[in-house]
């Protein structure tokens, strides 16, 4: 088959065995003295010491994606973001913490006095209510810092932090083979213009 060294395909056949003049895209190390072509293609982008021995891609449970400088996953998504050749980002699953949160508010909310229908002891149905003809409201003013309350005056509810849970990344994705990378062997060595 025609290929440059250096290439990589996908091949959904192989299922992880031997290609002649291929090999599995999984991060091993390779002496730069039997694959001197390819090591002078990738280098050490992906590893390697530099002298004797050089890295190929690892692509075990990875998605590609291209390099390059841009935003997020939509153009107008900033900061701006380098994603160099050989950059190893992103991961297969994340722990939730409370920092994963984003900062929320709670409101308090409160009812007219009314005698009718007012109880002395609260349940799941009733909300503060101030006795008739106490005033227990005024205007707000800015130059006067409100008081806090109590912690107590709104309790905590849910279930209290434990361990983060750890929640998958993984995109939806089918499974066909491996990618491999066209070693000396299996191919052209490609002419840069």
């Amino acid at each position: 088959m025609d290929a440059f060294v250096g290439e990589i395909r996908l091949f959904p056949y192989a299922n992880g065995r031997s290609v002649s003049g291929w090999c599995l895209c999984d991060g091993r190390k390779l002496p730069i003295s039997q694959y001197p072509a390819l090591n002078s293609i990738i280098g050490n982008l992906y590893g390697g010491d530099l002298k004797t021995y050089f890295n190929i891609p690892n692509l075990i449970g990875r998605a590609v994606m291209g390099s390059g400088t841009g935003g997020g996953p939509t153009p107008n998504d900033l900061p701006l973001t380098t994603r160099n050749v050989g950059d190893a980002v992103g991961e297969r699953t994340s722990s939730i913490t409370p920092n994963n949160i984003p900062s929320h508010t709670h409101q308090v909310a409160g009812a007219a006095y009314t005698n009718a229908s007012n109880v002395d002891t609260p349940d799941a149905t009733t909300v503060p209510s101030a006795p008739f003809n106490i005033k227990v409201y005024a205007a707000y003013n800015s130059a006067t810092a409100p008081s806090t309350l109590a912690p107590a005056t709104i309790g905590n509810t849910g279930t209290p932090y434990t361990t983060p849970l750890i929640v998958n990344n993984m995109q939806p994705c089918l499974h066909i083979s491996s990618y491999f990378i066209c070693l000396d062997s299996g191919g052209t060595y490609p002419i840069r213009p």
